[in-house]
């Protein structure tokens, strides 16, 4: 029993555990489990991969570099041999060049066998091969060399002495291919087991992954397929106007907040629809008080009537005096704008002259330039006779005549400079005399500028005065169409009463409609109120007295008191209140403003 029960408290809290954890939360747990499973069975592919790599690797240096090498070293030894036996038969010494380049490639490949890395158990076979290769060479090198030097015993006993070396050479180089055989099945047979082995490991990775999903769907049923189907039977309930079925919270996750919220619109909704039923069984009572209060607007209506024909009277007469100073207003305006008109054509005859007398400034400024270039010249002039007296007075006799119209030319050069010099006086004097009147000219285009601008000013101002007195005439005339519309919708008014009154009865009509509408609505037992088709069905019985029973006693002193439409609005009468039925307006008010509310919230 202790057992059973904390096997069953074990339960209660993983689905409590499961229910409180997030979807979020749980979709990264279950995407990362199947990412480690993932990152697995890649881990063990690439791991067996790079095993196979460096098998092959291994096999490829002790079976193909090593023993090609080795092969290829001893058969061309083999043929230089060979060559150099039938040079020593046949007396061909020409066989030795080829049987010399044999032993220096078969060297070339012993070396590059050397060169090959080597096991510890490859080293020692391979070292006998090392140990012997060398001797041969150098053996069949003095066989060359005894052939060519003619010494046929030395040939012989060269021969007998490698004859033993050679045959421990391949001694040597099969027990390297013997060594190479074993070594190389027995890299095949690892790499076997190892990819056996690495062939489990993945089917392992495989079943993870495939429970990993098994998991990540049972749990995704468990805890997003079933509430989402208990979600779509609360809504299809709700669609069937069936609010009195619970809806449980079950857990922290987004699923219980999708619940919580629903739970919340089917109180929000019973809620709209218990006050929906209030609501008409307010509106019937509403639309009673609406037609009773139609007795007080019809005898409003009749005093705003006397009152909207002593309006148009007054207005008639004010309308005659708007128009006679629309018009003194046009007559001001005329005159004005003559005056206007007169400145202006004084503005540009001044502002002409002004630019008359610059230009007169600009050529007086000229001329001056043109005496000062004279003056200069007359210098000039001046310099190159004085200069030319000089060259003549050297020249002597000869320059006598030349001395003589240089000193003319100087007297004309003096004249021309004075004559020069009281031009340029009259000049600056004309000059300033100009300036001056130019600055007084520009004065008066400033005066007359402002003596314009202040009479458009005014024309403006008359325009203003003008537009506002056809406008005030303009708007006196629709006041006087507004007075006769008000006059005619006063006598519309009162079949207008009517049909209010008919309005309202169609209004009771209404909510006992809608009361039979939201009736079909099952609420919870907090929600639950009193039908209201039963309210609505009466009434006949107002929330408050009628007009027509309260403002029987009071009409008779206010309709007998005159006709001033002022006396409605005081604070003791009927009159007063759009009800007509002795309740003050600021408590209509308020419950039109709470009525209004509640709409706004349904």
């Amino acid at each position: 029993m202790v057992a059973q029960g904390r096997a069953y408290s074990l339960k209660e809290f993983t689905v409590s555990l499961l229910r409180n954890i997030r979807l979020h939360t749980l979709m990264i747990v279950m995407l990362a489990s199947l990412l480690v499973a993932s990152v697995i069975g890649l881990g063990i592919g690439m791991l067996s991969s790079h095993k196979a790599a460096d098998t092959l690797s291994l096999l490829n240096r002790i079976n193909v570099e090593q023993l090609n090498a080795v092969n290829r070293g001893d058969a061309l030894l083999n043929e230089a041999l060979l060559e150099i036996e039938v040079a020593a038969t046949s007396q061909q010494l020409d066989r030795l060049d080829k049987a010399q380049e044999l032993i220096v490639s078969a060297e070339s490949h012993f070396d590059r066998f050397a060169a090959v890395p080597r096991t510890p158990q490859g080293e020692a076979v391979g070292g006998r091969i090392e140990d012997r290769y060398p001797v041969v060479m150098d053996g069949a090198v003095k066989l060359i060399e005894a052939l060519r030097d003619g010494d046929s015993e030395g040939f012989e006993a060269g021969s007998l002495a490698l004859a033993p070396e050679l045959a421990e050479l391949n001694q040597a180089l099969d027990a390297f291919s013997s060594y190479a055989d074993a070594r190389g099945n027995t890299i095949v047979s690892d790499f076997e087991r190892q990819s056996r082995l690495d062939r489990g490991l993945e089917l392992a990775a495989l079943a993870m992954i495939l429970l990993a999903i098994a998991g990540a769907y049972l749990l995704l049923k468990s805890l997003v397929i079933k509430p989402l189907a208990r979600a779509v039977e609360s809504l299809d309930a709700i669609a069937h106007a069936d609010l009195s079925r619970p809806i449980q919270v079950r857990g922290d996750n987004e699923i219980s907040q999708l619940f919580r919220a629903m739970q919340e619109m089917q109180h929000k909704l019973g809620q709209t629809v218990s006050e929906v039923r209030r609501g008409g069984t307010r509106m019937a009572s509403g639309s009673h008080e609406i037609a009773s209060g139609n007795v007080d607007l019809a005898t409003r209506t009749e005093q705003q009537a006397a009152s909207i024909e002593q309006t148009a009277a007054s207005m008639e007469q004010l309308t005659t005096t708007v128009s006679q100073n629309a018009d003194n207003a046009g007559q001001a305006r005329h005159l004005a704008s003559q005056a206007s008109t007169t400145a202006e054509q004084g503005g540009q005859v001044v502002s002409q002259v002004v630019e008359t007398m610059e230009t007169i400034s600009q050529d007086s400024r000229q001329i001056s330039e043109i005496t000062g270039m004279i003056d200069a010249i007359a210098f000039q002039t001046n310099i190159l006779a004085l200069n030319a007296s000089v060259e003549a007075a050297r020249a002597g006799e000869q320059g006598r005549g030349f001395a003589v119209v240089a000193g003319e030319v100087r007297s004309l050069a003096s004249r021309s400079a004075e004559a020069a010099g009281r031009i340029k006086s009259l000049i600056e004097t004309s000059t300033s005399r100009v300036d001056g009147g130019t600055r007084l000219a520009r004065q008066a285009g400033e005066t007359m500028a402002e003596v314009v601008s202040s009479v458009r000013r005014v024309l403006d101002i008359v325009d203003e005065i003008a537009v506002a007195s056809r406008e005030q005439s303009d708007g006196i005339g629709q006041i006087g169409q507004a007075v006769v519309q008000m006059d005619q919708t006063t006598q519309q008014n009162a079949s207008l009463v009517q049909q209010v009154s008919r309005a309202a009865e169609d209004l009771a009509l209404q909510a006992r409609q809608l009361a039979a509408a939201v009736e079909v609505f099952r609420l919870p037992a907090g929600l639950e109120t009193d039908s209201p088709v039963a309210l609505a069905s009466a009434p006949g019985q107002p929330l408050t007295p009628s007009a027509s029973t309260n403002a029987g006693p009071e009409t008779g002193p206010e309709t007998g008191s005159g006709n001033d439409p002022g006396n409605d609005t005081r604070p003791g009468s009927p009159h007063g209140s759009p009800y007509g039925d002795g309740r003050r307006e600021p408590e209509a008010r308020a419950s039109q403003r709470h009525d209004e509310t509640e709409w706004e919230a349904f």
